[in-house]
């Protein structure tokens, strides 16, 4: 999604988002550039928080009074609250020792976190689907939060850092707590999570508590007396964003305590500044920054630049804004309106550092009163504002008090002073909002919601479901009785402060998303189905309708969006609103029957033309279901780079998981659903226009590039292939994976042993990315290649059909077969093979460039079969040719030297001379992991025991660690090859454990019915049973990689960096799966009828030791309870004694045995059974 239309028609937006777009462009490859700066992480012991409530003495200088007494409103509080107190639950291990590592709420404890490793990670950015997301990084340093803002780094209310940036000046920087405090007549001054001297830390522990929706950060402080504890937040379900700072401090001391305090942001930028604007014209920038409010009354400071800064004819006055309020939560401070009254705020930094502009210390607060600072005049333009509140109160002995603070952004003022303040600081509506954030999230992760002997596993699962969906977005069904369709909310690029390489985008918009990169968004989707089966096969058509003629695709993927074609019937859903404002309507119409809308659309379009108070009549999700029902979904992406070698390998994985859940629509699937072809304005290069030579030695260099006749008819017909007659070309599923099968199998290198990288991408490996260059091929893909030419051959045996397929194709498919009949026969050799396919699949291009002829040839089903089974054999010769090469060991990656080559015409715009290559050379590259991992999946069952001993026994795995490391070690590996090459050794790609293909390789142990290996794997290789101290984070967060012993500093070894938005949360949804429910929960008896047949792989130590069962939530809603009364493993257990379901009326059915027929199998896949019971047969 292009950043400037986040905020849809909205000028001001427009006008300071002018140079966004081409950053949004620039950023968005998956791993661009790749991260500098080290990580390093935070972790865990035992910590018991004694909590008590108290009453306590207090007074703000708004004004005079003394108020009597503070309530509680940090966990157990009057306002209804769901948190619980914070007391350890306890993780049981095998040996029986007791590690204690996440309290009652779920969440997980780091103990002395600031003495711990450093570690960064984030609030998910969701603000429900009627809400307004604001996104929000955090480090185990200072206060925590290290940078937040709304949509993307360009709209900073704290200015985004990378990880290793934000480490070193969060504490100074961000929230800071100045305390002027006296006990017994005795003064002192004290910064709460400020020092990490160790001498200044005697009788202080610290411990930071990580939830999926909100974090706390916790001081004890024994020698000034003190507790401090402030959880974090943002607000759910509002038209607006802020986060919630909710601080409480407690009185430990024998003492009573008086204390004056200042707290809040160091800096707080104003809305209309942007990222690139900070770094490289921050002081002029300030020259436009202003704090409107400060005027009239102190307490809701208002942030904007005055006007655009762009240096254009066209300025634009700037409305929005960044806001600040406080307050002290107590009955006492309740005002006449019945909203708890505000408490000032200072935004001039002077007023408390002086002339100290380096922020260290506030010296002129800790040297006057409160009262006359906060009487100090305030500068309140054209410098750098601060946004800290101010207070005063006595805590007697044990007693407490909670001051509440919320930063965000408003639309213009008036909405913050009269719809924001009055709402958020009505009592109880924090006590509410912290509930809603976390209910938000348990919500979004019901579909996985497990009961076992393991709660952090229990929690993981549940993390890796938020995580996976914060890249995928998770799949709501919108519309009504007449037309539904799925819309995936809350995805985006996985941007933060460790991936600084990406620009995140997170639309501020009801039904939030942002753009996603084409390979993250399908693997994140890869389980929709069996979590939502109402998603049905919108994925499966998704993927194949972005996948283009050449077998490649855009790269970043849009929401799909909606249109109604008929603008009579745009104009009655507009009305359906119930607005009678002119305008309003008249732009709704426009919106509805236009190119495409998204639901965050209708509510952007009805503010920006009737004001924030303006709003669809009645319920906001019913008339959104209207307007979908009424409408059309397309899908939608945008090219932006490049091409990659593997992108197109996730699609048979969707088809897979559909197949799981609707075996017996096979055929529908495959032959009546219909995909389009994407189309962009880039295509790969032939032959004669990169094959060059470069440094004294043939080069593939310039494979993907603009064509301008194909720029030109994208721009005048848009993303959909077309055939000559002007239509959208329209395929079956099955043809449009025939399509992309063919391209491949005339993508193969010059000796048949991987796929080429002709696009100029490697494959999901792409820290090699000089690989290409050399005319690099990969084995991995060509394993791919296998499965889905074996499937394609399988699915026509079992369904009788012919097949029409495009003629241009037809012809392509045709030369495949000829030239491989000759090569069959020796009339060819493999390269001229190889030669005669290449310039095949160049006319092939060439041809079909601009459109299809609409022709379509009919493949018999014979012949089809014929071919696929011709094609399989050829792929399957191919990868018994790589392992051989590579002495018996799969191999991955190839280098391909061209050994004799003639200068051709012409050079390439470098001043390359273009050259006509007539040999090749062929070098494996060391051991990589992929390789493997990607061949198991073309193997039977009973065939990958002996790739996974091959690769325990390789270079490749961690002894130290046991762990599997992407690959050997790599220091013989030039760095032309790949940037991996220059990394040290056990960091990001270089022989690290990356955490997404070693999860892949476990995955492939459960198909492989490896189930005593894998689960002795898991121990050691799956998150949530590493050693906490080791892991160095949260054990409920994936990481993308953790350090390998190959690294020279033994103190990372272990420890995990880059973490939660990663690919490997969907292979480990993928176990998840397949331990809970086996391979294949639905599938056909021999008569071709549905049943329903769960086989979990589940080891007898992770069933709940007092109930001896396991519960998990199969199909997102229908909960599945194990009974295991002798506590075996259950790939041991004989039978299953009987199933007892739950319908949704609450009656129940018993069935003998562990099959459920077809009725009873349609009901559960319905969702018309709550529950079901497996009793497992017992010895006894």
């Amino acid at each position: 999604m292009e950043p400037a239309s986040i905020e849809g028609k909205n000028v001001e937006s427009q006008v300071l988002l002018r140079s966004v777009n081409d950053a949004a462009v620039a950023n968005s490859n998956r791993r661009k550039f790749i991260l500098g700066g080290l990580l390093a992480l935070a972790m865990i012991f035992i910590v018991t928080l004694a909590q008590s409530s108290g009453k306590g003495e207090v007074g703000a200088k708004t004004n005079d009074v003394d108020f009597k007494s503070a309530d509680k409103p940090k966990d157990d509080s009057e306002g209804g609250s769901d948190f619980k107190s914070v007391d350890k639950a306890k993780d049981d291990s095998e040996d029986g020792s007791e590690c204690e590592l996440m309290d009652e709420n779920g969440r997980f404890i780091l103990d002395n976190s600031f003495a711990s490793k450093d570690f960064a990670s984030f609030l998910p950015g969701i603000g429900g689907a009627f809400g307004v997301p604001m996104w929000c990084f955090y480090v185990n340093r200072g206060q925590g939060v290290a940078a937040f803002g709304q949509t993307s780094k360009d709209f900073p209310l704290m200015e985004f850092y990378a990880a290793n940036k934000a480490w070193q000046m969060t504490s100074d920087v961000g929230f800071r707590t100045y305390i002027r405090g006296e006990r017994g007549h005795q003064s002192f001054s004290y910064q709460p999570f400020y020092s990490d001297v160790e001498s200044e830390l005697d009788g202080v522990t610290r411990t930071m508590y990580t939830g999926m929706n909100e974090f706390e950060i916790e001081e004890v402080n024994s020698k000034v007396g003190l507790q401090t504890n402030v959880v974090n937040w943002n607000i759910p379900n509002e038209a607006f964003p802020g986060l919630v700072r909710r601080a409480t401090f407690k009185n430990i001391g024998n003492e009573d305590l008086s204390i004056e305090l200042l707290d809040g942001l160091q800096i707080l930028y104003p809305y209309g500044v942007t990222d690139a604007a900070l770094t490289t014209i921050g002081r002029t920038l300030e020259a436009w920054m202003n704090v409107y409010g400060m005027d009239m009354d102190s307490t809701m400071p208002f942030y904007h630049l005055i006007s655009s800064f762009a240096d254009s004819e066209v300025v634009q006055m700037i409305k929005m804004g960044n806001y600040a309020f406080a307050f002290i939560e107590s009955e006492d401070n309740i005002g006449d309106d019945g909203n708890y009254e505000r408490l000032p705020f200072i935004v001039d930094p002077a007023v408390i550092y002086g002339n100290d502009t380096s922020l260290q210390s506030p010296d002129v607060f800790f040297s006057q009163s409160l009262s006359k600072t906060l009487e100090t005049h305030q500068v309140t333009a054209s410098k750098t504002p601060c946004g800290l509140y101010g207070a005063e109160f006595k805590l007697k002995q044990g007693e407490e008090i909670t001051l509440v603070s919320v930063y965000g952004h408003a639309n213009d003022q008036d909405q913050f002073t009269e719809v924001i303040v009055p709402k958020l600081s009505a009592p109880g509506y924090m006590d509410a909002s912290r509930t809603a954030a976390n209910q938000l999230t348990d919500s979004l992760t019901s579909t996985v919601t497990v009961e076992s002997g393991s709660p952090i596993f229990d929690m993981y699962v549940k993390q890796n479901m938020l995580d996976n969906l914060l890249r995928g977005g998770i799949p709501i069904m919108l519309g009504d009785g007449n037309q539904t369709y799925p819309f995936h909310t809350y995805s985006r690029i996985h941007g933060d402060l460790e991936r600084d390489y990406n620009y995140f985008v997170i639309a501020p918009t009801y039904y939030s998303n942002g753009p996603g990169n084409f390979r993250d968004v399908w693997q994140n989707r890869r389980n929709d189905v069996l979590q939502v089966p109402a998603v049905g096969d919108f994925n499966v058509r998704g993927f194949f309708s972005l996948i283009d003629y050449a077998g490649y695709n855009p790269m970043t993927v849009q929401a799909a969006n909606f249109t109604i074609a008929d603008p009579a019937v745009a104009a009655q859903v507009a009305q359906a609103t119930g607005i009678q404002h002119t305008k309003t309507l008249e732009a709704l119409t426009e919106l509805f029957s236009g190119p495409g809308w998204l639901p965050g659309d209708i509510w952007q379009t009805i503010a920006q033309t009737g004001g924030t108070n303006m709003t669809v009549e009645g319920d906001p999700q019913a008339f959104l279901d209207y307007a979908v029902s009424q409408s059309d979904q397309t899908f939608n992406a945008v090219f932006t780079t490049g091409f990659w070698t593997d992108h197109w390998t996730y699609g048979l994985d969707l088809v897979d998981t559909y197949l799981m859940v609707f075996p017996d629509k096979e055929e529908e699937l495959l032959f009546e659903s219909e995909v389009t072809t994407f189309y962009g304005p880039s295509l790969v290069a032939p032959r004669s226009l990169k094959y060059v030579e470069f440094q004294g030695e043939a080069r593939q260099i310039g494979s993907c590039y603009a064509d301008p006749e194909k720029t030109a008819w994208a721009a005048k017909n848009g993303i959909w292939h077309l055939t000559a007659d002007g239509e959208v070309m329209m395929l079956p599923v099955f043809t449009k994976i025939l399509m992309l099968s063919t391209v491949r199998m005339a993508a193969l290198d010059s000796q048949g042993m991987g796929l080429e990288m002709e696009g100029g991408k490697p494959g999901w490996l792409d820290a090699l990315n000089g690989l290409p260059s050399f005319f690099g091929s990969s084995t991995p893909e060509l394993s791919e290649l296998t499965r889905q030419v074996k499937y394609l051959k399988e699915a026509l045996g079992r369904i009788d059909q012919d097949v029409e397929v495009p003629e241009e194709l037809s012809a392509l498919m045709t030369a495949i077969n000829s030239n491989l009949t000759a090569l069959n026969a020796g009339e060819l050799s493999d390269f001229q093979y190889w030669d005669n396919v290449y310039t095949a699949k160049e006319t092939y291009r060439e041809v079909t460039k601009l459109t299809f002829s609409g022709v379509k040839d009919t493949w018999s089903n014979a012949d089809l079969i014929a071919t696929l089974g011709a094609w399989e054999d050829k792929l399957a010769a191919g990868l018994q040719k790589a392992i051989d090469f590579n002495g018996g060991f799969v191999p991955t990656y190839f280098q391909w030297t061209a050994t004799e080559y003639e200068y051709t015409e012409g050079e390439d715009d470098l001043g390359n001379p273009f050259v006509k290559v007539s040999a090749f050379e062929p070098t494996v590259l060391q051991k990589f992991l992929e390789g493997p991992v990607r061949y198991m999946k073309t193997l039977e069952a009973d065939a990958k025991s002996e790739i996974y001993t091959a690769v325990k026994t390789s270079p490749i795995y961690d002894s130290v660690l046991q762990m599997f490391k992407i690959s050997e070690s790599l220091k013989e590996l030039s760095p032309n090859v790949g940037r991996l090459a220059v990394f040290a050794a056990g960091w990001l790609e270089n022989e690290s454990v990356w955490l997404h293909m070693s999860y892949k390789f476990y995955l492939e142990l459960l198909r492989g019915e490896l189930w005593d290996e894998f689960w002795l794997e898991a121990k050691t290789g799956l998150c949530p049973f590493m050693e906490p101290s080791v892991y160095g984070r949260p054990l409920t967060e994936a990481s993308s990689f953790i350090v390998s012993s190959a690294n020279p500093d033994p103190n990372l070894w272990g420890q995990g960096f880059v973490s939660r938005l990663s690919g490997s949360t969907a292979e480990f949804l993928s176990m998840y799966n397949y331990m809970m429910s086996g391979p294949k929960p639905f599938s056909l008896d021999d008569d071709g009828n549905l049943q329903l047949t769960l086989a979990p792989v589940l080891p007898s130590w992770l069933f709940d030791e007092e109930e001896n069962t396991i519960s998990f939530t199969f199909l997102g809603a229908v909960s599945v309870t194990y009974h295991n009364p002798d506590m075996l493993n259950t790939w041991s257990i004989d039978s299953v004694d009987k199933i007892v379901l739950t319908m949704t009326d609450g009656s129940t059915t018993e069935v003998d045995g562990g099959v459920l027929g077809t009725d009873d199998a349609t009901s559960v896949r319905n969702l018309e059974v709550t529950a079901l019971d497996f009793y497992y047969a017992s010895s006894s």
